[in-house]
């Protein structure tokens, strides 16, 4: 994603420029003209005043909490939201994350119906979710979007919409406004969206951002009168967001944020053993890997399968991104997942 399209077409084309001579000072083709054109556009590309996030996604692919409350006339109820590293599931061909939703005590009114959300994210800045018993997944928010831009029916955690998908309410989504954040050495990119059927709603949590999804986990709720309140949003022990404070990124970790379970211990092992993870593109195989696996791209498409006799998984054909290996074992099918960075 880019922050200024013509800003980036711009250093696009300083870069080609400056690899094109480049090329032919290593052939001995160039002359001092050239050479200090080469400095110029080099020096321009490294001063860009140009964003480049490759590969941005909607939600995030560590460890995350999301920590809720309401007020009610008994009291406040607290609620968490959970995605754990590790817990892939393939549906429909199609590789999902775990949140996990639990409460600190019983509560006076239950978040959600149900105890889990599955969510992806594809290629294209777009998150998706889908709970057990949905025949399709619905579309959570999208942030590879412009000032103005119209995405059309996102799934809310609401009801006051003529269109609905199992547990809410489908809507168009007008992009107010998108800022760009860094705070504490923490990026991201924060896409203000209003609901096109109920416009009114508080400005400051209806947003979707970059490695978090939105301020409430899975998908928006922003019905003022049942909605519960998004407090803090943490990833990979770091703060994403916070309701009140004023700091946004990398402030105190969200109270809910339990550091105990990115924690290995000789019993929690994981059963299949790939790495280095993240790679190249190369992972190696380790000794308890004997059965049957099989490779998923993001899209759910089967990029490699073998009959678990491999020393190593070579994936340098593939682009950089998540991929999921599939291991079949008595006790069902594991999940692990692959990160090619390069």
């Amino acid at each position: 994603m880019v922050r200024n399209a013509g800003a980036f077409l711009e250093g696009i084309g300083y870069i080609y420029f400056s690899k094109m001579i480049l090329a032919k000072a290593h052939n001995g083709q160039l002359g001092m003209f050239e050479l200090q054109c080469a400095a110029v556009a080099i020096i321009l590309v490294l001063s860009c005043d140009c964003v480049f996030t490759a590969n941005a996604q909607f939600f995030p692919t560590e460890q995350a909490a999301w920590c809720l409350n309401r007020n009610t006339p008994e009291g406040e109820d607290r609620y968490t939201l959970s995605l754990v590293p590790g817990q892939d599931t393939v549906i429909q061909g199609l590789t999902y994350m775990v949140i996990e939703y639990t409460t600190e005590w019983t509560p006076t009114m239950e978040l959600w119906p149900f105890s889990r959300c599955y969510v992806r994210n594809d290629e294209d800045g777009r998150g998706f979710a889908r709970v057990d018993g949905m025949e399709a997944e619905v579309l959570i928010g999208d942030i590879d979007v412009q000032v103005g831009q119209i995405v059309q029916d996102v799934a809310i955690g609401d009801s006051n919409c003529e269109n609905s998908w199992e547990y809410g309410t489908l809507t168009d989504m007008i992009v107010d406004s998108i800022v760009d954040l860094q705070e504490n050495g923490v990026q991201a990119r924060r896409v203000y969206v209003l609901p096109l059927c109920f416009p009114s709603v508080p400005p400051d949590i209806s947003f979707w951002q970059t490695g978090m999804g939105t301020p409430f986990g899975p998908f928006l709720m922003l019905d003022a009168l049942s909605a519960a309140n998004p407090e803090c949003a943490a990833v990979n022990d770091t703060t994403r967001f916070r309701h009140v404070e004023g700091v946004q990124l990398g402030g105190p970790l969200c109270y809910c944020y339990d550091l105990t379970l990115g924690a290995s211990t000789p019993d929690s092992e994981p059963s299949i053993g790939f790495w280095p993870n993240p790679s190249q593109g190369v992972f190696q195989v380790g000794s308890p890997v004997t059965r049957p696996f099989s490779v998923f791209d993001l899209q759910g498409r089967e990029i490699l399968n073998s009959l678990g006799r491999d020393s190593e998984i070579d994936l340098t054909g593939q682009p950089p991104g998540v991929y999921t290996a599939i291991l079949l074992t008595p006790a069902g099918p594991v999940a692990q997942r692959l990160l090619v960075l390069r």
